[in-house]
């Protein structure tokens, strides 16, 4: 590992023997072939490291490490980092998989733009291979720095903390000696934010090089406290970040729509376990702070682009029920309450509890009790809209809008 390459291509893995071939091939076949490839088993409890170790004993461009003790995949990425070897360097995860090209590609960019930051396109896949939606990043022709790039990404949504959508210059990572939070979950955020609003150079390449596979585990499955906890965590870092910045006024939209999202995150989550009350957890400096902030906080989106019939409508007089009671959801609900627009209910698939903030909750089997003239406002993701649509349609439902998230 004495020879430097072109690229250090880091995975993290933990029980992943399900998808690791793919993911392992899919490096393995790129058509620019300069590339170490860093891959760090967190203590599986599967096959997945002799699988590793399988890749490493035919190429030698493949290194398998095994962290001690079971430490979680911050602390996986930072141990490769400290490791890596080569003028470049990019992330990927042991289920994802990227295009044959996607490695020359980025190099042939980074090399002509100088860019110490590339952010590039994904698209989401099931576990049978089925496109069911994209994050396309912002296209730019030259590179413009990091806060003027986190000041377009952040126009229409928050910008993506996911390391594994940019490409890095491994001079400028050292040059910032930051690592990723170790032990918590959502740890990409206090890793990649700071490193793409320092940048002076940043390029965005929005062609679909990587595919990230979506799998099928409801939120009640993979929530717990220690995942609240790690929030809050994040929020409080991220406050402090901004505190301690030289750049608060050019980075403030972009740091509030995330401070937002990790806030409603920590709502939603609160409410499917007991005895959590994250106000109370959330330091009494930062909530100020926030507070003081809020004056920046850009208008909400999600109605804006709502017909004239919608308004038309909720001006009649009819009840209004929004259907859905996840993230979506609570953003919605605050920026009706924000507008005085009343809410009677919220409608879900699979009732599991009788209050949604402080709103009755009805299930799909429910809705005889509604009157079919009410308005239904569907605040669920993309991939589940059109069908839910339908549904309601056919139960003879007429004003049915869908938010655009």
């Amino acid at each position: 590992m004495n020879n430097k390459k072109k690229v250090s291509v880091i995975i993290p893995v933990y029980n992943a023997e399900a998808y690791i071939e793919e993911c392992l091939l899919s490096v393995q076949n790129q058509s620019m072939t300069d590339f170490e490839v860093l891959c760090v088993d967190d203590r599986s409890t599967d096959e997945s490291l002799r699988i590793l170790q399988k890749y490493e004993s035919v190429d030698e461009r493949f290194h398998a490490f095994s962290l001690e003790n079971n430490a979680g995949v911050g602390a996986a990425r930072n141990y490769a980092m400290h490791r890596m070897n080569a003028e470049y360097m990019v992330f990927l995860d042991a289920d994802d998989y990227w295009e044959r090209d996607s490695l020359e590609v980025l190099c042939h960019l980074a090399d002509d733009s100088g860019a110490e930051c590339i952010a590039f396109s994904t698209d989401f896949v099931d576990d049978n291979e089925v496109s069911v939606g994209e994050r396309i990043c912002i296209e730019l022709n030259e590179p413009v720095n990091g806060r003027e790039f986190f000041d377009l990404a952040s126009e229409n949504e928050f910008m993506s903390a996911a390391p594994w959508l940019y490409f890095w210059r491994q001079d400028y990572i050292k040059s910032k000696n930051i690592e990723f939070i170790k032990g918590i979950t959502n740890e990409d955020v206090m890793f990649t934010l700071p490193l793409v609003i320092e940048a002076e150079r940043v390029m965005s390449y929005p062609r679909k090089l990587h595919h990230y596979r979506i799998h099928d585990n409801s939120i009640t499955q993979t929530m717990d406290i220690n995942r609240i906890k790690s929030m809050l965590i994040v929020y409080e870092n991220l406050i402090q970040y901004w505190l301690s910045s030289s750049y608060k006024t050019e980075i403030y939209k972009g740091v509030v729509l995330w401070l937002e999202y990790l806030h409603r995150c920590i709502r939603i989550y609160s409410s499917y376990l007991d005895g959590v009350t994250e106000i109370d957890s959330i330091k009494e400096e930062n909530r100020y702070w926030f507070d003081a902030m809020k004056k920046y906080m850009p208008t909400y989106k999600y109605l804006k682009n709502m017909p004239d019939e919608f308004y038309e409508s909720a001006e009649t007089g009819r009840n209004i029920y929004v259907f859905g009671d996840g993230i979506l959801s609570l953003e919605l609900l605050d920026y009706m309450n924000n507008k005085h627009i009343g809410v009677s209910g919220i409608v879900v698939t699979q009732k599991k509890q009788d209050l949604f903030e402080g709103l009755k909750v009805y299930s799909i089997d429910e809705m005889a009790l509604i009157n079919k003239d009410s308005i239904i406002i569907i605040a669920v993701s993309f991939r589940h809209s059109e069908n839910i649509k339908k549904m309601l349609e056919e139960k003879g439902f007429h004003y049915i809008y869908v938010v655009n998230s």
